[in-house]
């Protein structure tokens, strides 16, 4: 659901953009791009699957909407911010909206941090830093720098990421449907990067 953030992104720009709407090619090459994750992620053999909840995908549909709009908003405002402030600010805000809602809901009932193993913390550290703060703080920054759509294939190369590692750390086998998704993925990007490179960096 979240691999079809690029597409929201092409969309979005193609409704408020009348100069700079982005080519038909940019949204036949991240077809390619979706297909290749789909190929990536399906299961190889058959998997007991439970029921799909509409209303859970809808959610993410409009998590993934809500993230492009976010992304071309930024973009487009002046570079009077730096992109570690801007990340900042988001993220903060983000978090706070967060717990808030986690504590309606009584998620914190009963909670104890003295019962959050080393390892969690760790854990937690990690994704604080390294998943947050430094790739968003990144993801900001190439919104400076290029166009969202190219930006935005992250979401191509994440899955692609994490079954490498899997395969390399964790000895994981690798099937000839991952291969083929992932030979899509790094077509589809190529050929965004190409139809996007030439054209400025919108902003306000």
């Amino acid at each position: 659901m979240l691999a079809t953030i690029p597409f929201w992104l092409v969309l979005i720009r193609f409704v408020i953009s009348v100069e700079d709407r982005p080519k038909v090619m940019t949204l036949a090459a991240l077809v390619a791009g979706l297909a290749g994750v789909a190929l990536f992620m399906a299961p190889s053999g058959p998997q007991e699957t439970g029921p799909i909840a509409p209303l859970m995908v809808l959610i993410l549909l409009g998590a993934a909407f809500m993230w492009a709009a976010g992304s071309i908003i930024s973009q487009r405002q002046n570079a009077s911010i730096s992109a570690v402030t801007s990340a900042s600010m988001q993220l903060l805000c983000g978090g706070a909206a967060l717990l808030v809602a986690s504590s309606l809901n009584g998620e914190l009932t009963g909670f104890s941090p003295s019962q959050v193993s080393a390892v969690s913390w760790a854990g937690l550290a990690y994704l604080t830093i390294a998943g947050s703060v430094v790739a968003f703080a990144a993801y900001v920054w190439l919104l400076d720098h290029a166009r969202a759509p190219l930006v935005a294939t992250y979401t191509f190369v994440n899955p692609i990421i994490a079954i490498g590692l899997g395969w390399a750390v964790l000895g994981e086998h690798l099937t000839l449907q991952m291969l083929a998704g992932f030979s899509l993925v790094v077509v589809s990007v190529i050929a965004v990067w190409r139809l996007e490179a030439s054209a400025p960096v919108e902003r306000a």
